[in-house]
């Protein structure tokens, strides 16, 4: 369904690639998106209505990707994960997807600062990686999905974890 200009999207997984997204590529991916959702049930429900999802993955393709799969939910993405722990302050999120592998500073390491911060030690972290193998189910104490992450498991994933902080 999807040229390699906006990445693959193979059945129901999410699975980018190094291109980048453009403006006519976005668009069609949120019809087909939002078709699909609305098909199988996954669209916005109240209960989502601000509940904030911070992605934090250098891949801007895949944090865009993921981005157009969450609807409903207040979502932002930052791809330096330099950046990652200033940002998370500003935008206080309720759960935080991260990759493990980044140029600058990997997942384990960044997730070890958010749980040594005040106001962020709390917070989900939920690790979206092609590193392990799906039978890896936790990485520093947070739990793992391996990529590509079919879209019911993320929101299977953000459901359970906004619960459980109830």
């Amino acid at each position: 369904m999807l040229n390699r200009e906006v990445g693959r999207v193979r059945g129901d997984l999410i699975a980018p690639n190094s291109h980048s997204l453009t403006l006519a590529a976005r668009t069609c991916l949120m019809h087909a998106f939002s078709t699909a959702h609305a098909e199988v049930g996954l669209c916005a429900r109240p209960e989502r209505q601000g509940k904030r999802v911070l992605l934090i993955d250098d891949d801007r393709t895949f944090t865009s990707i993921l981005r157009l799969n969450l609807p409903g939910y207040n979502v932002r993405a930052e791809n330096n994960p330099l950046h990652a722990l200033e940002t998370a302050r500003r935008f206080k999120p309720d759960l935080v997807f991260m990759d493990v592998i980044m140029p600058e500073m990997d997942g384990g390491t960044l997730a070890g600062q958010f749980k040594g911060d005040p106001t962020l030690g709390r917070v989900p972290i939920v690790f979206l990686t092609a590193i392990v193998p799906p039978q890896f189910k936790e990485f520093c104490g947070c739990e793992c999905l391996a990529k590509p992450v079919p879209r019911v498991t993320i929101l299977e994933c953000l459901q359970r974890h906004l619960r459980a902080r109830r």
